[in-house]
């Protein structure tokens, strides 16, 4: 019955309808959808995100650094590393995740194995440009389910697939001399079903139903100096997706959209979330050292080098040309004695810590709201009743300096459908060092390469993922 109501689904969506708010209210829980007044509820339940991020169990909206902080923290964009030795630098962040192999996964803890996910892919990208106190950048999360369900669109065969999506694109900057971030921007949340050649969701792909939206967010690190610790909080508007208006097919009387006994939703929804951490270093590396504007350090070296030329004017000094030339060549080079100063600096940094944190997610209610699964089976499981907290806790380390870094943490997931349905998740994660590799001349001589792998297990639910990037 389920891989018929998935086949009717997709089939029915190619007729696309514009979208009228339904009247009738939605049914009792564990009916039939009958009606076009509800909202498929995007919250998600287990920690989807880079190596780093995982390996915490999420604990990182007082780190905040890098594109990994994106989800987490608005402010993050304008957080500058020690390693930072540029006016204008960057950061790219790219990982993978798997799916666990348990055969009943119950992925969105509503208390039944649901949809066995065995094709699943959930993939991050990221980047972000900082330009002197300022940080600009955007990063995105990618579920793909590839349900191998047969459909025809437009006379072609092909395999249902499932995509579902959050973007950020952001603008911060740091004040206080690099001791208070705050930043704001925007989220996306967007959900496709596509129609692709192959089952494995590999081929060419149809576009066959998509809802999206946006809303606002912002947030705020504080780092001070004198002190090893952090302290940050975010807040994220809802979002809410919207289906693209189409004049294939129309409401009924009762102002709701059927297509072939199917149930379409008025919208979807990212609920409303509140974020709050605190970070705590203990070991000899700083936690908030602070940051040399490399401008600054250049404008006060060429001062340096300019004082013996003042000196000397007005006033005959043997083999003076030959000492011009000199210092000219000197300030000719300033920028880059001061780039090197700055790396030996950092490379001169003790490595041994380690980094506690802890943070708190509230995520708001969404009225009339449905899980993924009960919107594919048309069958009401409903979601969001109420706000819903999660706790979580993250501890990294680093054994061998320079070398390896391991996480550890836990978090509590609640549950979307049941209060007493909350599990309790244990995470591990680690980044090994790899080598120097400059990608043919595109990047820094000296760019360091890193291995990361992480690993996240609870009650009927297990994931594993892989992550690259830089080391630092």
């Amino acid at each position: 019955m389920r891989r018929r109501l998935l086949v009717a689904f997709a089939l029915a969506l190619v007729l696309r309808s514009p979208w009228s708010h339904a009247a009738g209210p939605l049914p009792a829980q564990d009916q039939p959808i009958q009606t076009s007044s509800y909202a498929v509820d995007l919250f998600q339940g287990p920690v989807l995100a880079s190596s780093r991020v995982t390996g915490l169990s999420g604990a990182y909206a007082a780190i905040a650094e890098g594109v990994d902080g994106y989800p987490v923290n608005a402010a993050a964009p304008a957080v500058r590393q020690p390693w930072s030795i540029d006016p204008i630098d960057y950061d790219l962040s790219a990982g993978i995740t798997l799916p666990g192999g348990l055969s009943e996964t119950d992925f969105d803890n509503n208390g039944t194995a649901g949809f066995a996910y065995d094709d699943f892919l959930f993939l991050t990208l990221g980047a972000n440009l900082q330009v002197g106190k300022w940080g600009f950048g955007a990063s995105t999360d990618i579920q793909q389910y590839n349900l191998r369900q047969e459909v025809e669109v437009d006379g072609r065969r092909g395999y249902l697939q499932v995509v579902l999506g959050r973007t950020h694109v952001l603008m911060a900057r740091s004040m206080a001399d690099g001791q208070v971030m705050v930043g704001a921007g925007v989220r996306g949340a967007y959900l496709n079903l596509n129609g692709t050649e192959r089952a494995d969701g590999g081929g060419d792909t149809i576009d066959i139903f998509s809802m999206y939206g946006a809303g606002l967010e912002t947030g705020v690190l504080w780092a001070p100096h004198t002190l090893p610790m952090r302290a940050g909080a975010s807040f994220r508007s809802s979002v809410n997706g919207l289906a693209q208006p189409d004049n294939r097919t129309t409401p009924d009387a009762h102002g709701d959209t059927i297509v072939q006994g199917v149930y379409l939703p008025d919208h979807i929804v990212l609920p409303w979330e509140v974020e709050v951490g605190l970070a705590f270093q203990v070991g000899p590396r700083p936690l908030n050292p602070p940051w040399p504007d490399p401008q600054d350090e250049k404008r006060r070296y060429i001062e340096l080098l300019e004082q013996p030329r003042n000196q000397r004017r007005n006033r005959h000094v043997p083999g003076e040309a030959a000492i011009e030339q000199q210092e000219h060549a000197r300030i000719k080079a300033a920028g880059e004695t001061v780039r090197n100063g700055l790396k030996s600096r950092y490379r001169s940094m003790p490595r041994s810590k380690v980094l506690l944190s802890a943070s708190l997610l509230v995520s708001g209610p969404v009225r009339d709201g449905v899980g993924v699964e009960s919107f594919l089976r048309q069958q009401v499981d409903r979601s969001g009743g109420r706000p819903s907290l999660t706790p979580r806790l993250g501890v990294e380390a680093e054994p061998l300096a320079n070398r390896l870094q391991i996480r550890a943490g836990s978090y509590v997931e609640p549950s979307r459908f049941r209060t007493d349905l909350w599990r309790v998740h244990g995470t591990l994660g680690f980044d090994l060092r790899l080598f120097d590799w400059s990608v043919f001349g595109l990047l820094a001589d000296d760019s360091t390469w890193r291995a990361g792998g992480c690993t996240d297990l609870s009650r009927e639910y297990v994931s594993w993922g892989a992550s690259v990037g830089f080391w630092h």
